[in-house]
């Protein structure tokens, strides 16, 4: 396992440096040996994925993202705020002056390991890995992707497992064909909307508020995980929904609630595990 912050700025460096001088044994990052170009694996989340594979790289910046609430999510300000600690700014241009003195140059390399512990404090604080393994478990996932942050990844290998359980075919994902059709119906859309002046759909409903001094009671209405009842209340749910034999167009509502579908089940299941979860944290210490 790696331990770092911001990792993915570290090995978007560290690739562009390995493709500059084209070293050959690259892949001694990962723990898999290949020969390929390290050009083609790019310098997306699953090019850094396939770059370090074999290793899990925990990330203390995308962790606290997660995790705590804060102005800024760089060390100094994270060390300061979970861990009590000033961490010293060093700038790129002091560097190269360090490298004149004995002195200097081993306060640098103190700071550089200083900042490394300074990682690997957050992530222990914050308790980072047992949390990930137990993500990975509830979702069925890969713990080195969990890692990387991908809530969307996390629904969709939870939702994948449900739906291999039940003995159904999850639906396709949007190719990136359609994708960049719909993209094109919503430019085409949007053109029409400034022609007209006119919505071509209506979103949800907002009153205008009422201004004045309001002396009677006010009556406040605040629903808790709107979505996720709604999806429950009315059991919606891509196994529940009629569709048209003739057409993807959706027909109407479930009609039957008699059978729970997946996504109504998967829901109520984590909710039930947050309740659970935090009735815990009230009687911890």
């Amino acid at each position: 396992m790696v331990v770092g912050h911001d990792l993915s700025a570290m090995i978007a460096l560290l690739v562009s440096r390995l493709e500059k001088l084209k070293l050959p044994n690259w892949s001694r990052i990962s723990r898999l040996k290949r020969s390929i170009n390290i050009g083609k694996l790019g310098h997306s989340k699953s090019g850094q994925w396939e770059l370090t594979a074999g290793r899990m790289m925990l990330d203390s910046k995308l962790a606290a993202m997660e995790l705590v609430k804060s102005r800024s999510f760089d060390l100094t300000e994270l060390s300061q705020q979970i861990l009590g600690t000033n961490r010293r700014e060093m700038y790129a241009n002091e560097i190269s002056t360090l490298y004149s003195d004995s002195k200097d140059l081993i306060s640098l390399i103190n700071w550089s390991w200083h900042d490394s512990l300074l990682s690997v404090r957050i992530v222990v604080r914050l308790n980072d890995l047992p949390l990930y393994m137990q993500i990975s478990q509830i979702v069925g996932g890969i713990t080195s992707r969990t890692m990387m942050g991908g809530r969307a990844e996390r629904n969709e290998y939870l939702l994948l497992h449900a739906f291999e359980k039940a003995d159904l075919i999850a639906p396709d994902k949007y190719s990136a064909f359609e994708n960049k059709k719909q993209k094109e119906q919503q430019v085409k859309e949007e053109g029409d909307e400034k022609k007209t002046g006119k919505a071509q759909y209506s979103g949800g409903l907002v009153l205008e508020p009422k201004k004045g001094l309001y002396k009677t009671l006010i009556l406040l209405l605040d629903f808790n995980s709107l979505y996720p009842s709604i999806i429950q209340e009315y059991n919606i749910c891509y196994t529940t929904l009629v569709y048209s034999k003739d057409s993807d167009e959706q027909l109407s509502v479930p009609q039957n609630t008699d059978v729970e579908g997946v996504l109504p089940r998967e829901i109520r299941k984590l909710v039930e595990c947050r309740r659970d979860v935090k009735a815990l944290m009230k009687t911890e210490k």
